[in-house]
């Protein structure tokens, strides 16, 4: 929220310290990938700040720019219309580059966080039974999909970015994730409320 007086990162961080538990931040709910991604900070800043849980986004984005809660750490798409219209100030993206979008906010990496990264993955699975040649066929339709101008614009214009992985690849990110964030929720000790 405009109203809170950090312009960065490293200030977010000073001004939490300063206020233990007394900066709010709203998720779109307990299990949420926002929730989750505001914990990550949490230790890795060192920092603590109060969990406020909303039933979705929309319902965090309206209560930020009322300045009911002071943080928040959502999606672009549900943020960017009120960060062009100056009713929320982002601080950084937690993808690992910065976005077209918002060329100028930096990234949390960036803002003193290394190895901090979060950003939702789409893609498109098969059963595990499928013969190579379909699942070959599939990737390469989709891959070619991904690069066309129309499809990279309409991701653009929601704060998104096509890549195209493969099976392999995809297999790794998603073993990657579910080790991260099983990480995170044991050592925030995140339960579902």
């Amino acid at each position: 929220h405009p109203s809170v007086p950090a312009r960065s990162i490293v200030e977010l961080i000073a001004h939490a310290r300063s206020r233990p538990a007394g900066v709010s931040y709203g998720s779109s709910g307990a299990g949420s990938s926002q929730r989750l991604a505001a914990e990550m900070f949490k230790l890795r800043a060192g920092i603590d700040m109060l969990h406020v849980p909303y039933k979705g986004s929309a319902q965090v984005v309206t209560d930020l720019i009322g300045g009911h809660v002071l943080v928040g750490f959502e999606s672009l798409p549900a943020a960017l219309p009120h960060i062009r219209a100056g009713k929320l100030r982002p601080l950084a993206v937690m993808t690992a580059q910065r976005l077209p979008t918002l060329a100028e906010v930096p990234t949390m990496a960036e803002s003193g966080l290394p190895d901090f990264e979060v950003s939702s993955t789409f893609g498109v699975l098969a059963p595990a039974a499928t013969p190579g040649p379909i699942i070959e066929r599939l990737h390469g339709e989709l891959a070619r999909i991904v690069q066309l101008p129309e499809f990279q614009d309409k991701l653009a214009q929601q704060g998104a970015l096509a890549i195209s992985m493969t099976s392999e690849q995809a297999g790794r990110h998603i073993r990657s994730e579910i080790a991260m964030w099983a990480k995170v929720i044991g050592e925030a000790n995140v339960k579902l409320d």
